[in-house]
């Protein structure tokens, strides 16, 4: 309330200031015809004197008090300088009369307290006589000074109630933005709103944690730059004018990947809303809701996986064995056939049966495996060791020397341990190095971290985007001799000893494409199931 006061209390004094300032000026250019020189022994010095001298003590007034009694103060300077102009420039005749009811005017409305308006008016009704004499013209003067003194209460009334009610809405303003920065801030969602142009005005901090980026980053720039795709289905959503064809807009929710300044690939799911006023329906922009559900869009894939994985085991166990009984019979067959004298074109045909059924013999091995596999191991092991060994027996591995790969190994020791089955991590490993080199990767890199995570990238190829998600389902193979079943079993072995094998390609620093598997290992000691 006090800065208030001091704020209408300054601008009063200004207003006060200027007015010395103009009066000075107008009695500049016509002084000597609105005052004779000697006339009532009254000179335009002297009037200068006084205004620039009551100008100076106005301004000075800025640097004391601001209590209603100094105004009443400078009122009552006001009001007695008012009185010696018009004295001092033809009394009823002085054009400086229409001081006297704006003066009450001005009483009327810059007071607060009541009584220090009703002595302002009674001052100026006393001291009109002694300005203008007790001519006819007083009468008139004093009835325009209550006047005016009337309209200024009523006005300063109205004023008062226009502030009251400008206060309370300003209030509730207040209340309301408070409250709308409450929501959005406890909204477990981010929330994006964007104006009709698509530049976005307004960002949650759900929304910042989960794009990772700040505020100032966000705030003034075009949705097109964060979210190509939301901004198309933005300008779909704005231009239906229809309420139905709002409700068969695109807000339903969906997925959509974004790609982290880390490189971290996101799945989100998001929706839209339009926003329009309810008045006339104008489109004001759109709202954007979305969550994080990368992990729970994995976790749904890894079950769905794991469930087709199931079936075909059910199935496979039975047929299997069915299949290598009389494949059995077949090799004995060749075998004894081999004595006998056969043409040479017998002779290809036997190397042709033997060969494919060494082959099969293969495959339903490693098919048995994945079925029927024995209970892993869960002991505590070094991953950088088993990299190590896995890395050194390539060096004489016949198929490996077969390929034109350079395998880069680094890996620092360490004396945290990870929770598997060394056998099977070797063999996991292997098989990805092999299936790397096959691919045609000039280079491979093996990567050790943190004791629990193995990365494995290469700069082959790739693997096409629409691939990705059957890579890890058995039978599912590009290669013309493959059996489909590597890295099925890769991944069953690593979800047996609560390990996790996340894929991407193309990799966005090599331009040939290139492939990258992360393995993520428990520390062991840790009784939870994440993932170190």
């Amino acid at each position: 309330m006090e800065r208030n006061i001091d704020s209408h209390f300054a601008k009063l004094l200004i207003i006060r200031c200027l007015g010395y300032l103009i009066i000075t000026g107008i009695l500049a250019f016509f002084g000597s015809t609105l005052i004779p020189e000697g006339s009532n022994g009254v000179s335009l010095s002297l009037i200068y004197g006084v205004l620039v001298g009551l100008a100076i003590v106005q301004f000075l007034f800025l640097f004391v008090g601001t209590r209603e009694r100094n105004l009443f103060i400078l009122s009552f300077t006001d009001i007695c300088v008012a009185t010696f102009i018009i004295k001092s420039t033809g009394a009823s005749t002085s054009p400086f009369q229409v001081l006297i009811p704006l003066l009450s005017l001005v009483a009327s409305v810059q007071f607060m307290n009541s009584i220090y308006r009703i002595a302002s008016l009674l001052l100026i009704l006393v001291l009109i006589p002694l300005a203008i004499g007790f001519g006819a013209t007083v009468a008139g003067t004093a009835v325009a000074a209550i006047a005016t003194a009337i309209v200024g209460f009523y006005l300063r009334q109205a004023l008062e109630k226009a502030g009251v009610a400008l206060s309370k809405t300003e209030a509730q303003k207040r209340r309301l933005e408070s409250l709308q920065r409450v929501i959005m801030a406890n909204i477990p969602s981010g929330i994006l709103s964007v104006d009709s142009r698509g530049k976005i005005i307004q960002v949650n901090k759900f929304a910042l944690n989960i794009l990772g980026l700040e505020e100032n980053k966000v705030i003034g720039t075009f949705l097109s730059g964060l979210f190509p795709e939301l901004d198309k289905l933005r300008a779909q959503l704005e231009t239906r004018t229809s309420i139905s064809d709002v409700s068969e807009a695109p807000t339903n929710r969906r997925n959509i990947s974004y790609l982290t300044h880390e490189g971290h690939e996101l799945k989100l799911g998001y929706s839209l809303a339009r926003l329009s006023s309810p008045e006339n329906h104008e489109i004001l922009g759109t709202l954007i809701m979305f969550q994080d559900l990368t992990e729970a869009i994995n976790m749904e894939e890894s079950l769905k996986l794991s469930e087709k994985l199931a079936a075909v085991g059910k199935l496979a166990a039975g047929i299997a064995h069915e299949i290598r009984n009389p494949l059995a019979g077949i090799s004995g067959a060749a075998q004894l056939l081999e004595a006998a004298t056969l043409s040479e074109e017998d002779q290809r045909l036997l190397a042709i049966i033997k060969r494919e059924s060494a082959r099969l013999d293969v495959l339903i091995t490693e098919f048995l495996e994945y079925v029927r596999p024995a209970p892993p191991k869960k002991d505590p092991i070094f991953l950088h060791k088993i990299a190590g060994h896995v890395v050194e027996s390539l060096s004489v591995n016949p198929k490996w020397r077969g390929y034109t790969s350079r395998l880069h190994f680094t890996a620092e020791p360490s004396e945290i341990a990870a929770v598997g089955d060394e056998n099977r991590i070797s063999q996991v490993l292997l098989n990805l190095l092999l299936n790397a080199g096959q691919a045609g990767a000039q280079d491979v890199w093996v990567e050790v971290m943190d004791g629990t995570i193995i990365r494995i990238m290469d700069n082959g190829p790739g693997i096409p985007q629409e691939l990705q998600a059957q890579i890890f389902e058995p039978f599912f193979t590009t290669k013309d001799k493959g059996t489909g079943l590597g890295l099925a079993i890769a991944y069953k072995t690593l979800q047996d000893i609560g390990a996790n094998i996340a894929l991407k390609s193309p990799l966005a620093d090599l331009a040939a494409g290139g492939t990258l598997f992360e393995l993520r290992f428990t520390k062991a000691g840790s009784n939870s199931k994440e993932a170190a």
